[in-house]
């Protein structure tokens, strides 16, 4: 396998296993005792992310420039999110999902500027 080939392949296949990282936790809404139309709509609201990035991940297949972009302000909300809210006491939520979507869109980035 030729640097050129892992570079390219490297950020798609890793956003490709975050998404579906990220729709996991949607099926905790599977959990409540509710109806079933409840629990439809629950999880449809919790993969809205997972489908954002989808798309996402569709766009910078070809152009990515737009993944470095989406991923990188993706990682940054979430690191801006979880401090303004929980403080520095939970940084291990933004280790977890902030940090992985900065590093794709890093490799996205260095897929898009060199190859």
């Amino acid at each position: 396998m030729s640097i050129k080939t892992l570079v390219q392949w490297s950020p798609r296949v890793l956003s490709i296993l975050f998404t579906l990282f990220l729709s996991m936790f949607s099926f905790d809404v599977f959990e409540m005792a509710a109806p079933w139309y409840e629990l439809l709509l629950g999880f449809l609201i919790h993969n809205i992310p997972t489908l954002i990035l989808a798309i996402v991940i569709f766009l910078a297949w070809k152009r990515p420039l737009i993944g470095s972009i989406v991923f990188a302000a993706a990682g940054l909300f979430n690191t801006i999110l979880v401090f303004t809210n929980q403080g520095l006491e939970d940084w291990l939520s933004v280790v977890i999902l902030g940090l992985p979507a900065i590093i794709i869109a890093i490799l996205y980035y260095i897929d898009y500027r060199f190859i």
